[in-house]
């Protein structure tokens, strides 16, 4: 039985009214004792320098389906309040969600464990892919969340990791969906997994090995030239990307920088952009692969978090 247990909310949609009974494992995606969607080969390709979402594709189409988000937030409350009573244990915990998700865990957070005994038991929230975490200008606390900071130092526990990707050479447009709170006051949080306190850093992403995502409408790619055979589910490549947390026109965002080499064999090209009849759909932001993007820094960030919470 691992000491601590990853919560995860995925992107949410609609399609389901019903009670869930988190009694039965087969509610859950993955647990201890029922590995699921978690029993999958993570084996990933390192190249070095040498060397389905329905609800989603009808929200980019235009014709966004109908979703009782009010469901949504008491099933998560729901499978919250059974993992606390029975399978907690006085674990740490850190509770993950993208898109649609974060929003969900962001209502969770507000109402049920900021500022209460169990927010004790935060290792780190991460939600990603919003800009629905509000601070005021210059302030790590404050504004969605009353007692849980902003994280911005690597064995912080009871703090946030929060932001909305978009590449530097594509800012936020005006209309955009993400990069500032949609009701003034404040401005949306925003949090470099690979350097909390500020400034740029190095990410630690994984990809798909096909280099394609979903609902992108982007094709394959070659991840090096020339090609190479990949047999492993996932790529990494290390040194390929930084990002940085700017703040542009009243905009706060995630800005994620490809360094391209003349004497470096690999792509010059992430698939991750939104894709509406052959064009990218620049309010989207890298938005597709905001999890891919600072993967194994978070990885490293909850392992460091878990040593700091178990020495306390």
């Amino acid at each position: 039985m691992p000491r601590y247990i990853l919560l995860v909310t995925l992107l949410t949609s609609s399609g389901f009214s019903f009670a869930v009974n988190y009694a039965e494992k087969e509610s859950w995606l993955c647990r201890p004792d029922y590995m699921n969607a978690c029993d999958t080969n993570l084996d990933t390709t390192i190249i070095a320098a040498d060397g389905t979402l329905t609800a989603l594709r009808a929200r980019f189409s235009g014709q966004p389906m109908e979703a009782d988000r009010a469901l949504a937030f008491n099933d998560v409350v729901d499978a919250w309040h059974y993992y606390l009573e029975h399978d907690n244990q006085g674990r740490g915990v850190v509770r993950i969600g993208h898109s649609q998700g974060s929003g969900v865990l962001t209502g969770l957070i507000a109402n049920q464990i900021d500022g209460k005994p169990i927010q004790s038991q935060i290792l780190s929230a991460i939600l990603i892919g919003t800009s629905g975490v509000v601070v005021p200008e210059g302030k790590n606390i404050g504004g969605t969340f009353k007692h849980m900071p902003v994280c911005r130092e690597e064995s912080e526990t009871q703090c946030i990791i929060t932001y909305a990707s978009f590449r530097t050479e594509i800012p936020p447009p005006e209309d955009s969906l993400f990069g500032r709170p949609r009701s003034p006051g404040g401005i949306s949080a925003c949090v470099n997994p690979a350097n909390l306190a500020g400034g740029p850093g190095e990410l630690h992403a994984y990809f798909g090995a096909t280099g394609t995502t979903i609902a992108s409408g982007q094709i394959p790619m070659e991840w090096v030239t020339p090609p190479v055979k990949i047999n492993t589910p996932f790529v990494s490549l290390p040194g390929l990307l930084n990002g940085q947390c700017i703040r542009d026109r009243g905009f706060s965002c995630f800005s994620v920088n490809i360094n391209s080499k003349l004497d470096d064999p690999r792509t010059d090209k992430i698939a991750g952009d939104v894709i509406i009849n052959g064009e990218i759909s620049k309010g989207w932001g890298l938005h597709l692969i905001d999890m891919h993007l600072g993967m194994g820094n978070l990885i490293d960030l909850v392992r460091t978090q878990s040593a700091a919470y178990l020495g306390k």
